[in-house]
């Protein structure tokens, strides 16, 4: 994909908790042929910033959301969030230098 290139990117709710606070995301790139080029997975918590916990989506956004869930979006824990394969890794920080 160039970075004047013409893409169509998909939504799909891939995953969600029974309370909405978990959700899993993913993003399929196409070009206009149909070509697919990429996908893209992204997975999140909605996060009270007052009291800095897991909350669930406000009403509004959770009527826009359930638009995109299908038979085939998964059940999510907060399980599912501590087997995911992403983990921070601290590096040398001369490496800004």
């Amino acid at each position: 994909i160039m970075a004047d290139q013409t893409v169509y990117v998909s939504l799909e709710i891939s995953g969600m908790s029974e309370d909405s606070s978990i959700y899993s995301f993913t993003h399929k790139f196409y070009l206009p042929d149909g070509t697919h080029c990429a996908t893209s997975k992204v997975t999140g918590v909605w996060i009270d910033m007052m009291l800095r916990k897991m909350t669930t989506p406000p009403d509004d956004i959770l009527v826009s959301l359930l638009k995109y869930k299908t038979d085939q979006t998964e059940l999510l824990t907060k399980e599912d969030l501590k087997k995911l394969s992403n983990r921070p890794e601290n590096i040398d920080p001369s490496v800004f230098k």
